[in-house]
């Protein structure tokens, strides 16, 4: 078993809404996208929803606002890729990790120093549980069915476990199906990852997973 260190991290996250902040609404926004790469707006591009599209540019977007307060130097445009795994980084800071999730009308980032992070953000629309019986490890499928709220059980082991997924940062060499789900926290291969619940919006689940107890989670939604 791989118990990593007691850190403390401080994690900023900052979030907001696409009914808000999109191309069409907010010229920072389109402005940020004219301005990126042309591969990283291609990327985008090949999305054929236009909400599809747009969550992945406020995502951006809001990467591009966590680093002006995180890492100033640092630029989307100019300094994020990705390894083989498709687990993203910065060039010039791979110190800084970070997280984008984002599901129905919200995107979300989270960011640290130092440490490891994941988080996922889910809305709350119609599934049907048993259709996932092979994705979750043994035991997991009746503690939500025997939840009292199915489907709010249902998002929230998938958030942890997807956060969990992202900050361990392995892609396909792990799955959901090896994580432990044990309370605040939950093993995959071994190793052990704190997470924590956020209050996003009602109609929503959303979960941070880091290496130890989150010290400090700075919370900024965007409004306007």
């Amino acid at each position: 078993m791989v118990v990593t260190g007691l850190k403390s991290p401080k994690v900023s996250v900052i979030y907001g809404e696409t009914a808000r902040l999109n191309p069409k609404r907010d010229e920072r926004v389109a402005r940020f996208f004219r301005d990126l790469p042309r591969a990283q707006r291609e990327a985008v591009l090949r999305f054929r929803r236009i909400e599809d599209r747009n969550r992945k540019i406020l995502g951006l977007w809001l990467l591009e606002e966590l680093l002006a307060m995180m890492a100033p130097d640092v630029h989307v445009g100019e300094d994020l890729l990705y390894l083989e795994t498709g687990k993203p980084y910065l060039r010039k800071m791979r110190d800084l990790d970070f997280s984008i999730s984002h599901s129905g009308g919200y995107a979300i980032v989270a960011g640290t120093l130092g440490s490891r992070v994941g988080i996922d953000l889910e809305e709350h629309r119609e599934i049907n549980p048993l259709e996932f019986e092979r994705v979750f490890p043994p035991g997991v499928l009746d503690r939500i069915l025997s939840s009292g709220d199915a489907r709010r059980a249902f998002f929230s082991f998938w958030t942890i476990g997807e956060s969990v997924l992202k900050a361990e940062g392995k892609g396909l060499a792990a799955s959901m199906r090896e994580i432990d789900f044990v309370g605040d926290y939950a093993f995959l291969q071994g190793r052990k990852w704190w997470v924590t619940e956020l209050s996003i919006d009602a109609n929503y689940s959303c979960h941070l997973a880091t290496e130890g107890p989150a010290a400090e989670v700075y919370e900024n939604r965007h409004v306007s």
